[in-house]
């Protein structure tokens, strides 16, 4: 039977209070998902541009019978501009794990302390340091996922996930490569914000995952469902076609645009029911805004004035507060706070959650809030956020980073910066901790010694992108020079520095000046001196000639001679990859006492690059069985110790020995997988240049016949890669050429890599 209007009815046609939209043009993404979970555990990716309906999506299965019967957690990662290691996770659970002493969790737990200051009482006394980042993050890994189990949880949604840390997006690829995997994951996010080499990727295209991975990709509303979804907010009263379209075209089919669209023109007394539907007043007149941000803007400048400070103080904050922390932080009195806060909350800007804490609906609503407040406010409130937060306990470290950054307290900033960054190496999550000090360095105003102790701690080699931060960082530190606060010994130590960045940068002149004015300023520093007179003697290019290398390194072993014992075992693995650099002999002699030992994490570390670099080297001097065990040597202590990121350079060394001395059999098949996976551009690089290698045995057979070699052209891929992101780390191109017996030449390749730090 038709269902008739309040007209026909003879009733009075209704007034334009907008409701809550129902949940719409959905349902086969609903049933997707659904069956996704309803077997063994798996991985749903839910992709789709803001406003599109991801988190909407995930709340409807959370509401239905088949999402309610799995213990869920979800996890959502909020807009920061410098994430919290690993506080997403922490956050979800702490609002899940209400006595950490009851779970009976094991000894592994104690390596959760940092994360979880307030469980001190529960959890068990604390590990003995990991050896080094890596290993830390892994006990963490392991002690979350006991903690998962041990509540009983089988299914994490993980919303906005492009927004999260490194750490948190590892932790979930180490759940969802657990064999066998315990935990469904569903996660979020925005395939346009998702940075270039972001981790996220490990996660949408690992193929070991391809078999129980599901894809939702999000897409636009049609006409149809976006009259049905303005229907349902008008209390299930009919729009006309017009309308309808016109609201599609100007919103894009975006639900959330869409929803913010027609709030806006019902606060505005813009829409009229006439003939039985829903049209707007002057369609052809006001256009609808096509952004969130102008629907948004819109609104909260008709609220009233506590209204609006109190979205202010929500936009700054960025994060689910309490109402009493949003009234200091937006200067209101009680009374005047709580009219604001119930006219922002009645206006569906912001929302409360189970725990009473109030937060915008949508991120992207508090993000044009928060850019409309006039600088000299914006960092007024900035600073009174800081000062509510820094009473609280355990402190929010990252959100005070963030707030007294903002606020200009460049001491305070320093001090929580610093602390962050120390949180994130213990938990393993070095590309933070150096974006955070890249951050400091470059935009605090610190000393000289002050930024070299920074850079001391900074794992260059693990960060995304360095090449984006090396001009501020230079700058930085050559504007403490210029100023003329630093003593000479600091200028010194300063320019060492300006040096090792330009030449993990392959700026070799520019290093070599910097590091030639450090010199003669370091007498208060001999071990840095050894380092620098090294790097000096290191032929990493050809600009001089051999004897000004050479003289380098006598003047670095007349200092090296009056060093304590364990200084000197520092700075003999620079010194051998500089003997052999320049094919002197002596290298293999000084290479015979590298240690094989190392009492704590980042001399381990160091005596698993001196090996790697010495059996680098080894392979361009033909001394293959030499290679071969400092290579293994450097390969059973990057493993024992979890070092990640030294294992895959060493693997591709051996590939290379491997290709060098005739051991070709499924050599192609150990390398393909790193030619095209997400390692690092220099292993990438290796590892297409062994398969060009391997293709070129074949070349000459397939000549004639019209077959192009599958390796056509890649080596130049990872090439520009490196070029552009910064990230080479000296290792040159490889070439060999066939010997009789099926052995080869030694490949000629630069050797000699940082420690990363």
């Amino acid at each position: 039977m038709q269902r008739r209007t309040a007209a026909q009815r003879g009733q009075p046609p209704p007034s334009a209070v907008v409701g809550s939209p129902a949940f719409v043009g959905r349902e086969r993404e609903l049933t997707a998902l659904k069956q996704a979970l309803a077997g063994p555990p798996s991985v749903v990716l839910v992709e789709g541009e803001a406003g599109i309906g991801k988190s909407r999506l995930v709340q409807e299965l959370l509401a239905a019978p088949a999402g309610s019967r799995l213990p869920a957690l979800l996890v959502r990662c909020p807009p920061f501009r410098q994430p919290h290691t690993l506080g997403p996770v922490a956050d979800a659970l702490r609002q899940r794990i209400y006595d950490a002493a009851a779970l009976g969790t094991s000894a592994l737990a104690g390596a959760l302390r940092p994360l979880f200051p307030e469980w001190a009482a529960g959890l068990p006394p604390p590990l003995e340091p990991a050896e080094d980042a890596s290993a830390a993050r892994d006990r963490v890994f392991a002690a979350l996922a006991e903690l998962l189990d041990r509540v009983g949880l089988r299914l994490m949604l993980a919303e906005d996930l492009h927004l999260a840390d490194d750490a948190t997006i590892e932790f979930l690829l180490y759940l969802a490569k657990r064999q066998p995997q315990q935990v469904s994951l569903v996660v979020t996010y925005r395939q346009e914000d998702v940075p270039a080499r972001s981790l996220l990727s490990r996660l949408t295209t690992h193929p070991g995952m391809a078999s129980r991975r599901v894809r939702l990709a999000l897409a636009p509303l049609d006409v149809t469902a976006t009259a049905e979804l303005v229907s349902s907010m008008l209390a299930g009263q009919a729009v006309s076609a017009q309308f309808a379209k016109f609201v599609h075209d100007h919103a894009e089919g975006v639900p959330l645009a869409v929803e913010e669209s027609v709030r806006m023109m019902c606060e505005r007394d813009d829409l009229v029911f006439r003939g039985g539907e829903w049209v707007r007043r002057r369609l052809t007149d006001i256009d609808v805004p096509p952004t969130i941000r102008d629907s948004v803007l819109e609104r909260t400048g008709r609220l009233s004035a506590s209204a609006q400070a109190l979205l202010r103080a929500a936009a700054i904050i960025a994060e689910p507060a309490s109402p009493d922390t949003l009234a200091t932080v937006s200067g209101l009195s009680p009374g005047r706070a709580r009219a604001g806060l119930a006219t922002a909350a009645a206006s569906g800007l912001l929302a409360e959650d189970g725990r009473g804490l109030v937060s915008f609906r949508h991120a992207l609503a508090a993000r044009a809030v928060h850019d409309t407040i006039p600088g000299s406010d914006r960092q007024l409130l900035h600073l009174k956020a800081a000062q509510v937060l820094e009473a609280v306990s355990p402190r929010p470290v990252a959100d005070l980073v963030r707030h007294f950054r903002e606020a200009g307290e460049i001491a305070k900033w320093r001090r929580y910066g610093e602390e962050s960054a120390e949180l994130a190496i213990s938990s393993g999550d070095e590309a933070t901790a150096s974006v955070l000090l890249c951050d400091l360095i470059g935009q605090a105003g610190l000393t000289g010694r002050a930024a070299t102790r920074l850079l001391d701690k900074m794992a260059f080699a693990a960060m995304p992108n360095p090449a984006r931060y090396v001009e501020n960082l230079v700058s930085a530190l050559r504007g403490a020079i210029s100023a003329g606060t630093v003593t000479a010994g600091d200028e010194g130590l300063v320019r060492f520095q300006i040096g090792r960045i330009l030449q993990m940068m392959d700026n070799h002149d520019g290093a070599r000046a910097e590091v030639q004015r450090a010199v003669p300023l370091l007498a208060d520093y001999p071990v840095i001196a050894v380092r620098a007179m090294t790097m000096l003697g290191s032929a990493h290019d050809t600009s001089s000639p051999a004897r000004v290398y050479t003289r380098w390194l006598r003047k670095a072993a007349a200092v090296t001679s009056a060093l304590e014992p364990a200084d000197r075992q520092r700075v003999l693995g620079d010194r051998v990859t500089a003997l052999l650099l320049l094919g002197e002999e002596e290298g293999w002699a000084e290479a015979a006492r590298l240690p094989t030992d190392g009492a704590a994490g980042t001399q381990r570390r160091n005596v698993a690059m001196t090996h790697l670099n010495a059996g680098d080297l080894a392979i361009m001097w033909g001394r293959y069985d030499q290679a071969r065990r400092l290579l293994g040597f450097a390969l059973g202590v990057a493993e024992a110790h979890q070092y990640s990121r030294y294992r895959e350079v060493i693997l591709m060394d051996l590939a290379h020995l491997d290709w060098a001395t005739g051991n070709w059999d499924g050599l192609a098949d150990r390398v393909r997988p790193r030619a095209d996976g997400q390692d690092g551009a220099s292993v990438r690089l290796e590892a297409v240049q062994v398969m060009g290698l391997l293709e070129a045995v074949g070349r000459g057979q397939r000549a004639g016949r019209g077959q192009t070699p599958a390796c056509a052209g890649r080596a130049e891929a990872p090439g520009r890669d490196r070029l552009r992101d910064g990230t080479s780390d000296g290792t040159g191109m490889a070439g060999a050429a066939r010997r009789p017996g099926g052995r080869c030449a030694a490949p000629h390749r630069r050797a000699g890599r940082g420690g990363g730090r």
